[in-house]
């Protein structure tokens, strides 16, 4: 099928756009779809879709929903998706695969009670596999609730493998309780982005295993610190293993600028954090983490940063790192959660 060059205007609450059901090679393009319900429902088993040039705006629940659907290979490149009340694209359950979401405009997604965000993917019992969501711009409005890309994989006590492989690179977000939010994911990466504006952090990790988050750009516009709504941001991984934090730059943190709570095996390098408003690095409770060449550094002229860098756990390392003074100290570690070498501490 193809569907192409017309308007959809919803006059019910329960109207909905364009239902796909066990469709082959859709094509949907140059299409306008509004005041709908759900603007494109995917529902029961698909294939080979692909979205674009089209824009779905201000529906009551989701502009592409991927409703415990059994789905490959799709491609959603060059839309604005936006006001819509759940989420811009949303997959529920299922079993989905091989998904590119890149080029678009997914703004302003909000509203609804629950999760909601920009891009939303949840499967508590299903699968989600081999996600690249690219060169998009994702926000919305810092009183908005969930995140830009959030991302629930399987309920397990230990890392699942649910959610998987799974790359987001490239893309602006910001302005929203939080940018990117992954609970239960394995083998993801949020590389080469740039992260502004959360009121919680701009990026938490939960129970994710083998997950790389490197060279971003993370912090709140300058513009916005006289703003009147608290901005937090912040970098946050907790109950993670096995994860890498590498070369990210993390400007005027208003949280701890790089938090790890419970978690194992986990290594930061080669970061840039300055001017943050409490610690630089935390180790909370962690085994076997390294904490290395990074740079902590306070140049304001009343500090605020407490400490540079604090560790508890056992096994820590901490390695090669040119901080200086905080208020209360530089690097503060005692020798039963782990061992400290070769710092610099500039005055």
């Amino acid at each position: 099928p193809v569907i192409s060059g017309f308007e959809v205007q919803g006059h019910h609450a329960e109207a909905d756009g364009i239902q796909l059901y066990r469709t082959m090679q859709t094509t949907i393009r140059e299409v306008l779809i509004r005041n709908c319900r759900y603007g494109i429902h995917l529902i029961e088993r698909n294939r080979n879709f692909l979205l674009a040039q089209c824009h779905i705006y201000d529906n009551s629940d989701t502009g592409v929903f991927f409703d415990k659907c059994n789905l490959h290979q799709v491609i959603i490149i060059g839309n604005h998706i936006s006001y819509c009340k759940r989420a811009g694209i949303r997959q529920l359950e299922g079993d989905v695969h091989n998904i590119q979401i890149t080029g678009n405009d997914i703004e302003y997604n909000s509203g609804a009670e629950g999760s909601s965000g920009e891009i939303v993917l949840e499967a508590s019992k299903g699968i989600i596999s081999e996600f690249t969501i690219a060169s998009n711009t994702l926000q919305a409005t810092a009183e908005a609730s969930g995140a830009n890309i959030l991302i629930d994989g399987q309920n397990a006590d230990t890392p699942s493998t649910g959610a998987r492989l799974i790359n987001i690179t490239g893309n602006v977000l910001g302005s929203r309780d939080r940018g990117v939010w992954m609970n239960q994911a394995i083998r993801a990466r949020v590389t080469g982005n740039t992260i502004y504006g959360a009121t919680k952090e701009n990026i938490l990790l939960q129970g994710c295993q083998n997950t790389v988050i490197g060279s971003n750009s993370i912090g709140t516009r300058p513009n916005m610190y006289s703003s009147s709504v608290k901005y937090r941001d912040g970098v946050r991984l907790e109950n993670c293993r096995d994860c890498v934090v590498n070369g990210n730059v993390l400007n005027g943190m208003q949280n701890d600028s790089l938090y790890f709570k419970s978690s194992f095996d986990c290594s930061a390098s080669g970061n840039q954090i300055t001017d943050s408003h409490k610690r630089g690095i935390v180790l909370d409770n962690t085994t076997r983490c390294r904490i290395s060449d990074n740079s902590v550094v306070e140049r304001r002229e009343k500090p605020q940063m407490p400490t540079a860098i604090e560790a508890t756990g056992k096994s820590n390392l901490i390695q090669n790192n040119a901080v200086t003074k905080g208020l209360k100290g530089n690097i503060v570690c005692a020798a039963k959660h782990g061992k400290i070498q070769g710092n610099t501490i500039w005055e």
